[in-house]
């Protein structure tokens, strides 16, 4: 049975199998992996997860109509959760197998999703998500460039990023307005040590890209004043944020932090 798809739910199926094999290929399943799935929908991608040998596959589902589809079809092979993703505690197993993360994310959901995943990035070992060709481009940005923004900076501090592939809009009902990509993130090679104050990092980054064009003299002004500084040796406050590497945030949070402390 078809099932009409929702807006509420940003649902926008997958019907190329080629492309589903081609997504959970990047996954690299194996004996033994737990796999979860957002989103799973028709389950083009859940039925290629199903076919890896020795994998522990869960796919999350809000939609009771197509949940009640997928128990139905893969009764066995696959758990469904009847849940919101975003609601979902990503790290209460009592073992110690890392998650390995796929899925067709709804593009309005796209930053929520991924926000989530860099705040259980300590459980997750990889993850392949689809998602619009232009986020794909920020996701994945180098400094210098127009792309590079906070979104880039946070997610690169948690996980490597490539573009894997493109996707046009024809492979999907209902037709989506734009383009996607496939990317790959790799949680386990990346994460970056050394952060001394995470909520300090994370204020640094909102705060020096919400006015990107201004130097970050004056868009971190009021949190240099608050620590009591008007200058750091770490970076020069006369660059703009898409100037600087993650290595280079990460230096300017800890001084901050640092001399503050000696106060």
């Amino acid at each position: 049975m078809t099932i009409r798809p929702l807006k509420k739910y940003g649902q926008n199926f997958l019907r190329n199998s080629v492309l589903a094999e081609k997504i959970v290929r990047a996954l690299d399943c194996r004996p033994g992996d737990h796999v979860l799935e957002i989103g799973a929908g028709e389950g083009v991608l859940t039925e290629k997860l199903a076919e890896t040998a020795g994998t522990v596959i869960r796919a999350v589902e809000i939609d009771p109509r197509l949940a009640v589809q997928l128990e139905s079809h893969f009764a066995g092979r696959v758990e469904v959760i009847r849940a919101d993703f975003l609601e979902l505690d990503l790290c209460p197993r009592t073992d110690s197998v890392p998650l390995k993360i796929i899925g067709n994310i709804p593009y309005y959901l796209t930053s929520g999703i991924i926000f989530k995943l860099l705040g259980a990035a300590a459980c997750i070992e990889r993850a392949v998500l689809m998602v619009q060709k232009e986020v794909a481009g920020r996701l994945s940005a180098a400094p210098g460039g127009k792309e590079y923004s906070q979104l880039t900076v946070l997610v690169q501090t948690r996980a490597a990023c490539q573009v894997l592939f493109e996707v046009g809009r024809e492979n999907f009902y209902p037709l989506p307005g734009v383009d996607s990509a496939v990317v790959l993130f790799e949680f386990h090679t990346r994460t970056v040590s050394g952060i001394s104050d995470e909520a300090l990092y994370g204020e640094i980054i909102r705060r020096s890209f919400a006015t990107r064009r201004k130097m970050l003299r004056n868009s971190l002004r009021e949190i240099l004043s608050r620590h009591g500084l008007s200058a750091v040796q770490a970076v020069s406050l006369e660059r703009r944020p898409e100037e600087l590497s993650i290595d280079q945030f990460v230096a300017l949070a800890n001084e901050i932090a640092s001399r503050s402390s000696k106060k």
